[in-house]
């Protein structure tokens, strides 16, 4: 999965490394740093012990290319869909995957090489479906290598404290409210912190936001254990609202690849995913 958020003014965008590997075997036209900052994290098919891990990077030409892989999901079009949506995405997926594989192995040779880029097609859609599973398993405590979204507020969404000291947002995953300074600068040993104003601040975003608590009363606010002191968490248990639809992102065509050498079968219908 990749996130696009913006922090410190500058657009930032996370994505798992697994997906990083993915863009190296079918991203076309990336820029050269692409492949030295690729170079540089010492990615390896062989090891994929850290293949859930998110990294982060600013670089412009690096975000453009992850923005047109439309094959690598975005987050925040899965962070709001119920279980049953991502379930139905899932199966649409599969569909889509076995109808595309059953007619391209149907094909004569010569026809393959007309249509040579539907294997790629089929890999990129392969990947998507497996993302949404592994997403859909982890909200659902059921996978096998839970993975963890970045700590950082959400730059879609925030509030400003009435005097002016505290800024609130909801968490990229929608699962914390947090708390940091106007400024953006660490809470640092000193910084007095106002109770009332970071419970004001508290109301007036899950108002703004139309959150309603589903055990009010129940809070706990405490300093990022991770030591940077960035953020104040505030754990809630809340409802969202249920008329909230989110984007629809249309895919585009896959670009088309060179003529493959002999006949391939890329996909067996009859083989169920392993996820």
């Amino acid at each position: 999965m990749k996130i696009l958020n913006v922090e410190n003014n500058k657009l930032v965008a996370y994505v798992q490394i697994k997906n990083l590997k993915s863009l190296v075997k079918h991203g076309e036209h990336l820029p050269r740093r692409f492949y030295k900052f690729v170079k540089e994290l010492g990615l390896s098919e062989n090891d994929d012990t850290k293949d859930e891990e998110f990294i982060s990077t600013t670089d412009k030409k690096i975000i453009k290319a992850l923005i047109q892989a439309d094959w690598i999901i975005d987050f925040r079009e899965l962070r709001d869909l119920s279980d049953e949506e991502l379930q139905n995405a899932c199966d649409e997926l599969t569909v889509k995957i076995q109808d595309l594989a059953s007619y391209y192995n149907s094909l004569p040779y010569t026809e393959q090489r007309v249509n040579s880029y539907m294997p790629v097609q089929y890999a990129k859609a392969v990947h998507k479906l497996n993302d949404i599973n592994a997403y859909l398993k982890n909200r659902q405590g059921t996978y096998p290598s839970p993975f963890e979204i970045p700590l950082a507020m959400d730059s879609k969404a925030g509030i400003v404290s009435s005097n002016g000291n505290l800024r609130f947002g909801q968490s990229l995953d929608h699962k914390k409210i947090l708390i940091g300074r106007k400024d953006e600068q660490p809470f640092q040993h000193g910084f007095h912190i106002n109770p009332i104003e970071v419970n004001m601040g508290l109301m007036v975003f899950m108002a703004e936001e139309n959150l309603t608590p589903t055990e009010p009363g129940k809070m706990d606010l405490t300093i990022r254990p991770d030591g940077s002191h960035k953020f104040l968490i505030a754990e809630y248990s809340f409802q969202r609202d249920p008329n909230y639809i989110p984007p629809v992102v249309e895919e585009t065509h896959p670009t088309r690849l060179k003529p493959n050498q002999k006949k391939k079968t890329i996909f067996n219908p009859n083989k169920k995913d392993e996820n």
